[in-house]
């Protein structure tokens, strides 16, 4: 649909029930800027796939906009960081591929004492070994002590940082690539989170683009009261870029 725009499509990573972790760039590799989105990095968030998807159909609409602008962009897209998780919440047992995981993913339910199978499984967060990957990354990841001990549909953040296939997919692609901020899309609440100990210097720098940003949706900046082992922390922590955590869609449970 779109020949002349250079966009780009690899596989990050195979999950361990046999599934792909898509990159897509939109733009030149030599792009003066890089900007990283993701989205259903929690399985019951899949709604964020579909809107990624939505904002990478229209960056190949305007692309000719941006090759106008005196710094060149290029967008990179991870519509589904977890995509076990999402056919977890989507399609229950009979989405699982491997018999092992499946009887991983009971032996999880088993430990969460789920009452409701089906119902367990809608609201699943974790990837299929019941990790919850916005919790596997290496930002004061040993502070981390309100979730469970053991795997979890939710809040297990694993044995180390970075133990799960796909939260290591996001650490290699963000090292390999220079990029100038991220934008993390999950539900729900309405509120953009920006900030994990920054310096002053970045500080100011990050909350002046929270402040476009939430100018553009509508949604406030808030601070996230201990937020750790989360992709937004790392990036902030470790690589010192502005990274934003925006939690779209109303509040109602």
């Amino acid at each position: 649909r779109f020949p002349e725009v250079p966009i780009v499509v690899e596989s990050l990573a195979q999950t361990i029930d046999e599934r792909e972790v898509y990159h897509i760039v939109v733009g030149e590799e030599c792009a003066s800027k890089h900007i990283l989105i993701t989205g259903a990095i929690h399985a019951r968030e899949y709604i964020t796939a579909q809107l990624v998807m939505k904002q990478l159909l229209d960056v190949c609409y305007r692309y000719p906009e941006y090759v106008q602008m005196d710094d060149t962009v290029a967008f990179h897209f991870v519509p589904m960081v977890n995509p076990d998780g999402v056919t977890i919440s989507q399609l229950g047992l009979d989405g699982i591929k491997r018999e092992d995981i499946r009887q991983t993913v009971l032996q999880v339910t088993q430990n969460d004492s789920a009452k409701n199978l089906s119902e367990h499984l809608i609201q699943w967060k974790a990837n299929a070994r019941g990790v919850d990957l916005n919790r596997n990354f290496d930002a004061l990841w040993e502070k981390y002590k309100i979730g469970p001990k053991i795997p979890s549909s939710y809040r297990y953040k694993g044995t180390a940082p970075h133990s799960e296939v796909e939260s290591k997919a996001l650490v290699d692609l963000t090292e390999r690539i220079d990029f100038d901020a991220t934008i993390n899309y999950h539900t729900q609440g309405e509120v953009i989170y920006w900030y994990f100990g920054q310096s002053d210097f970045d500080a100011e720098r990050d909350f002046r683009i929270g402040q476009a940003l939430s100018k553009a949706t509508g949604y406030p900046l808030r601070w996230a009261q201990g937020s750790v082992g989360g992709y937004k922390d790392w990036c902030i922590k470790t690589l010192k870029i502005p990274s934003y955590t925006v939690e779209v869609g109303a509040d109602y449970f």
